[in-house]
């Protein structure tokens, strides 16, 4: 095809076009005016069939339609329907928009004003909500509930009053107020989107939606449809575990009382029990599974170098009973050594300063006394830190405790020669563990907030209440488990002290000329072994 024959085409396509819209047009001419005449006449009729349903809403504002209120509903639809159906036929529809248009016109201009006044009437301020839901989750979802039926679903506007917009902008401050008290971070927080969603989804609950409707305008709650699913508070046929959280127990200030409501304080103070009593009670036994096999006061002392009956097995409180031990001989050599701990510390180079290196070294003296024993044989005793001095020939004497599966620690060595002692602070050793009561109870903790926060999420949707007691219970675990050990550890190194330890020095200083000499010679070389 040639260049001039498509332009020909083009051409004549265009103007075939250009006559057709002309056509259209001509024949989509604007309405006549007998057609406007029709369209408010017809208006006006359906404004006035159409207010006549507010009238009827009015009278029962307090209680439900009647049958009779149904059927004139009724008819009255049908009368709208059927003025509207004349003009549903085909090239009709700028009359129809005209028909819907001037029909809402008239009928906020015959019903608006008095059915808004009483519906501004009927409508709690927000004050009145908040003392009537006391609890911050269901004043807000209240406010939402009652903002959604003024402004979106049951009013008749005339266009923009400041009435209609204040009482608008009031409900959703309030909801904002409240939104903004239980989330001190702000609404944009974790915790401030938590508790706005728990309301909303609260708000959309039906059974919530007629609660507050049926105590303000109880003709709208009879218009609530039943939720597709349960959502929000409790509605009919719930099932497991819901069924038993919102099982009703009573009231509390005008508001029903759920047996999730009663639960969600008895976990706080379950937590709370947990973490005062677990590092306690660990604190107690941490002594107690050192405890002997026999009761105070039931050992023998046949020779002069057995401990008196009292002090082989101590009775200290919190019913620790732990066995002690005496070994004595006397000093046949000395030995003496450092042991030097090098740590090694270093800083990366920056832009402003090079990196550094430096040395800590640590020196720690060590004896190891080699003791021949009343009994005969060799015994090294090492002693760390130089806090404890005797030379060959001193009988001296050795206290340990029993502790852990028969192994003991050392809980005193006296020298007779010298009167001089050293101490070991055994009774702490005996209390180890608190990173292992820590960690139990921080568990305790973390399964108690579990358990409360899903709790508080079915009640409320929300976790508001719980974050920060749990927070602040764990953090707390930091301060209290060694408080705890302090409490059960201080009475019971107060009772050594004061009770034994002067019997214990006692005993050891007329003892000392009861240890027999040394033999004379150089010990065998298999105690030498280490």
């Amino acid at each position: 095809m040639s260049p001039r024959i498509l332009s020909v085409a083009v051409l004549a396509a265009m103007v075939a076009l250009t006559g057709l819209n002309a056509q259209n047009n001509a024949g989509a001419a604007g309405p006549t005016a007998a057609q406007r005449a029709a369209v408010e006449a017809d208006a006006e009729q359906s404004a006035r069939l159409q207010a006549r349903r507010y009238q009827i809403w009015a009278a029962r504002l307090d209680s439900a339609l009647t049958d009779a209120d149904k059927a004139e509903l009724e008819e009255t639809a049908r009368a709208v329907r059927a003025i509207e159906a004349k003009y549903e036929a085909r090239g009709m529809l700028e009359l129809s928009v005209d028909l819907r248009n001037r029909t809402r016109e008239r009928v906020v201009a015959l019903a608006g004003p008095a059915w808004n006044r009483l519906l501004l009437e009927r409508f709690p301020m927000p004050e009145q909500v908040r003392r009537d839901y006391t609890d911050p989750l269901r004043a807000a979802a209240a406010l939402e509930v009652l903002y959604y039926e003024f402004a979106l679903g049951r009013t008749l506007r005339p266009p923009r009053t400041r009435e209609m917009d204040a009482r608008d902008a009031a409900y959703r401050a309030a909801v904002a107020e409240i939104v903004a008290t239980q989330a001190p971070d702000g609404v944009d927080s974790p915790a401030g989107r938590a508790f706005a969603e728990g309301a909303v989804r609260l708000a959309a609950s039906s059974a919530f939606k007629r609660e507050v409707l049926g105590r303000y305008v109880p003709l709208f709650a009879s218009w609530v449809r039943d939720d597709p699913t349960p959502a929000g508070l409790p509605v009919p046929h719930l099932a497991g575990l819901d069924a038993l959280i919102f099982r009703p127990v009573g009231t509390f200030a005008g508001e029903p009382l759920f047996l999730g409501h009663v639960a969600l304080p008895a976990l706080a103070v379950l937590t709370l029990l947990g973490v005062v009593v677990i590092p306690l009670r660990r604190a107690r036994r941490a002594g107690r599974r050192h405890n002997a096999s026999r009761a105070p006061g039931s050992g023998t002392a046949d020779r002069v170098l057995d401990l008196p009956v009292e002090l082989q097995v101590l009775d200290l409180p919190g019913r620790m009973y732990p066995e002690l031990t005496v070994t004595s001989g006397i000093v046949m050599e000395k030995e003496g050594w450092t042991e030097t701990t090098t740590t090694y510390s270093s800083t990366a180079p920056t832009q402003h300063h090079g990196g550094s290196t430096s040395v800590s070294t640590t020196t720690t003296k060590k004896d190891r006394l080699w003791v021949r024993t009343t009994s005969g044989d060799e015994q090294p005793w090492t002693v760390t830190g130089d806090v404890f001095q005797a030379r060959a020939g001193h009988p001296v004497t050795w206290v340990a405790a029993r502790l852990r599966q028969d192994s003991q620690t050392v809980c005193m060595i006296f020298n007779h020669a010298t009167g001089r002692f050293y101490e070991k602070p055994w009774i702490t050793l005996a209390h180890r563990g608190a990173f292992g009561t820590f960690v139990l109870a921080l568990i305790w903790v973390a399964l108690c907030g579990l358990a409360a926060a899903w709790l508080e999420w079915r009640l409320f949707q929300t976790t508001i209440l719980v974050q920060a007691p749990a927070l602040l219970a764990a953090l707390g675990l930091v301060v209290w488990v060694p408080l705890a050990r302090a409490l059960v550890r201080r009475p019971r190194q107060r009772a050594w002290e004061t009770r034994y330890r002067p019997q214990l020095l006692a005993w050891l200083q007329l003892v000392g000329g009861a240890i027999p000499p040394a033999v004379a010679g150089v010990p065998p070389p298999l105690s030498r072994a280490d």
